[in-house]
C-alpha cells in the first residue's frame, strides 16, 4: 500500500513539474526561408506559385525571388516549393492572389504595393493534422525591382535597417501610468494573472515576428514578466523578449500588454526597442 501511495505521489509530482515547465516555456516564432526556383519566361505578366504544409496558422511572405514562412501556431510550417517566372516587383500592377487547394482558409493579408514589396498570405488550418496548401500570386508589369538601397520604413524590410527603433503600439505618454502602478512577479500570482502573462507573451512574440520580417527568431523572457491586477478583470503585463535577425544582429525589446480575464482576450499591446 505504501509503495502504491509513493508511486502515485511521485507521478503527481512529475506531472506538476512538467506542467510548470510548459507554462514557463518561452514563445518562439518558427521561421524558414527559401529562394524561388525560376521557371518559365519572364515578361509583362508575372506569377509565383507556392506550396507549403501547415498545421495551425502561418504566413507565407514573398518578396522579390525569396519566400519566408512564419508559423504563428501549431506545428512548424514547411516549404514544399516556391516557383516564379520572375521576381515580384516592389510595386506590381494588377496584383492578385488565388488559393488553389487545402482545407481551412487562405487569405491575402498584405499586398506588396503597401507593404514594402512583400506579399503576405495568411493560412488557417484548424484541424489536428498537417495539411498541404497551394496558392498563386499574379501581376502585370510594375516597378521597383531593385532592392538596393532598401525602400522607406525598413523596419519591415527583409534585411533592412536592423538598428532602427521599433515602436509598435507603444505610447510614451502612458509611461507615467504604467510606471506608477505596483507590479509583482507573475509566478507568485494567481492562475488568472499567470494565464494573462502567458497569453501576453505569446501574443507579443507573434506580433514581433509578423511585423518585422528581418527577424528570424523571437524568444520571450518569462523571468522578466511582471503583472498588475486592475479593475474589471483587466491584468496589465510588462516584460521583455529577445530576437535574432537574418543579418546576424540581435537584442532585447520591452513590451506592455493588457489582458481581460473575463473574456480571455488581449485588449491592448505594444512593444519597443
Amino acid at each position: 500500500m505504501n509503495r502504491s501511495r509513493n508511486l502515485l505521489l511521485f507521478s503527481s509530482t512529475v506531472a506538476i513539474v512538467l506542467m510548470l515547465v510548459v507554462l514557463r516555456a518561452p514563445a518562439i516564432a518558427q521561421v524558414s526561408t527559401v529562394d524561388a526556383l525560376m521557371l518559365g519566361k519572364a515578361g509583362e505578366e508575372g506569377k509565383c506559385t507556392f506550396e507549403v504544409v501547415v498545421q495551425g496558422t502561418a504566413d507565407v511572405q514573398i518578396r522579390g525571388s525569396q519566400g519566408r514562412l512564419a508559423t504563428d501556431s501549431g506545428n512548424p510550417a514547411q516549404w514544399r516549393r516556391l516557383e516564379c517566372n520572375q521576381p515580384l516587383p516592389y510595386n506590381p500592377g494588377d496584383f492578385k492572389f488565388r488559393g488553389i487547394d487545402g482545407h481551412g482558409q487562405q487569405s491575402l493579408a498584405a499586398v506588396p504595393n503597401s507593404n514594402n514589396g512583400i506579399a503576405v498570405i495568411h493560412i488557417v488550418n484548424n484541424s489536428n493534422k498537417n495539411e498541404g496548401y497551394t496558392g498563386e500570386i499574379e501581376w502585370k508589369g510594375g516597378s521597383g525591382t531593385a532592392w538596393n538601397p532598401p525602400p522607406p520604413n525598413t523596419s519591415r524590410y527583409w534585411g533592412g535597417n536592423e538598428t532602427a527603433r521599433w515602436n509598435s503600439g507603444w505610447n510614451d505618454a502612458d509611461d507615467a501610468s504604467w510606471n506608477g502602478e505596483s507590479y509583482s512577479n507573475w509566478n507568485s500570482a494567481g492562475s488568472g494573472a499567470a494565464a494573462a502573462a502567458q497569453a501576453c507573451q505569446d501574443y507579443v512574440g507573434r506580433r514581433v515576428s509578423r511585423e518585422h520580417t528581418e527577424v528570424v527568431n523571437v524568444q520571450m523572457l518569462p523571468d522578466t514578466a511582471t503583472i498588475h491586477q486592475g479593475d474589471g478583470g483587466i491584468v496589465r503585463v510588462k516584460g521583455q523578449g529577445q530576437y535574432q535577425s537574418s543579418g546576424g544582429a540581435g537584442g532585447r525589446f520591452e513590451f506592455r500588454c493588457e489582458y481581460d480575464t473575463q473574456t480571455g482576450q488581449i485588449v491592448n499591446s505594444g512593444y519597443h526597442r
